[in-house]
């Protein structure tokens, strides 16, 4: 049989034909996509990409795929629903406590007593941030005040901060305080005294009432913190402690006990130090009793100053109470009479 010149055209699908004929039909350039042979045809399927046919499928679509594939004692597949059954009921046996575990070994807190507890839900408690400010950015304003209250009365005079302006203006945050709170624009136009909450005020003028309250009690946190610095000689004696426990009180909540994470938030102890000063006792608040019995040993042992002769601190506090004192007591410059001449 003669060999035609011509071979036949292959199928689109590449079925069919012999060797030869693949092996012809692959010498030369490649051939375009093939065309639908009719009108009606519908058009070949797109290639799909190597990188889409590899997306990971949903999660929901995977449990499916492997519930399908694990077969029960029985042969019957199980289904997702099963499945995350049996799963639920695992969460919930590891939560269920063992019978034969004492209280205090079970549940999520293992190994813990109530008294870790307590430790653990003081420590959380503990917020530093309320919706205007930090509690950082309040102890840096009220540091200022600090030192600018030198009378140690809870407010500054002009001649205050005129004195600051000589003897702190090279400071680095005492700037940043004065430039923030324009003392100087006030004191220009009042000679009143300016109290702490006048500070704040002018410091944060856009807190609303219940932040003012939050303020003022950081206020008072870092004046404990403050009060135990070589600055003001802490002895640790009854009075001392007095004030301390004076300030660590909040007044809208109790007047009779103090909390201990209010100890803590101050910064005077640790919680590890407070840990170790109390004991077996558990972190309730304490009387003031409690608090001199508990912390005055350790509250003297880290602040208490023997030689206030060899601390500058202490000594820097001294000679500005001593000079501004002078300028009070010094009398006036007597005026001298002058005398009449008669012509």
């Amino acid at each position: 049989m003669a060999r035609s010149g011509s071979l036949p055209p292959l199928p689109c699908g590449g079925g069919g034909g012999s060797s030869g004929s693949r092996r012809t039909a692959s010498v030369g350039s490649r051939r375009p996509p093939c065309a639908p042979s009719a009108p009606g045809d519908a058009p070949p399927a797109r290639r799909v990409p190597s990188r889409e046919r590899r997306l990971p499928l949903p999660p929901m679509m995977n449990d499916a795929r492997s519930a399908e594939r694990r077969k029960d004692s029985c042969g019957s597949s199980l289904t997702s629903q099963s499945v995350e059954r049996q799963r639920g009921e695992l969460r919930s046996e590891e939560r269920q406590p063992s019978a034969g575990l004492p209280r205090r070994a079970r549940g999520s807190f293992r190994g813990s007593t109530v008294h870790e507890l307590i430790w653990s839900s003081m420590a959380s408690s503990m917020e530093d941030r309320c919706a205007g400010c930090s509690k950082e950015k309040v102890w840096e304003i009220f540091d200022a005040f600090e030192a600018m209250d030198v009378r140690d009365v809870g407010s500054v005079r002009r001649k205050d901060f005129v004195w600051a302006l000589g003897s702190l203006g090279a400071r680095l945050d005492f700037q940043k305080a004065m430039n923030r709170l324009q003392l100087s624009a006030h004191f220009h136009s009042t000679a009143e005294d300016l109290s702490l909450e006048g500070f704040l005020r002018l410091a944060f003028p856009s807190a609303s009432t219940a932040e003012m309250a939050t303020l003022r009690r950081w206020a008072d946190l870092r004046k404990v913190y403050l009060l135990l610095k070589p600055r003001h000689g802490f002895s640790a004696q009854r009075m001392e402690l007095q004030r301390l426990f004076e300030l660590l009180l909040e007044d809208e909540v109790d007047d009779v006990c103090i909390s201990l994470g209010d100890i803590v938030q101050s910064q005077i102890l640790t919680q590890e130090e407070l840990r170790q000063a109390l004991g077996d006792r558990d972190p309730t608040p304490v009387t003031f009793e409690d608090f001199c019995q508990l912390l005055k040993p350790i509250l003297a042992q880290k602040y208490s100053v023997t030689e206030v002769s060899l601390s500058p601190e202490w000594r820097s506090g001294v000679r500005q109470r001593l000079s501004l004192a002078r300028e009070e007591l010094a009398p006036a410059a007597p005026v001298e009479p002058q005398l009449l001449c008669c012509s």
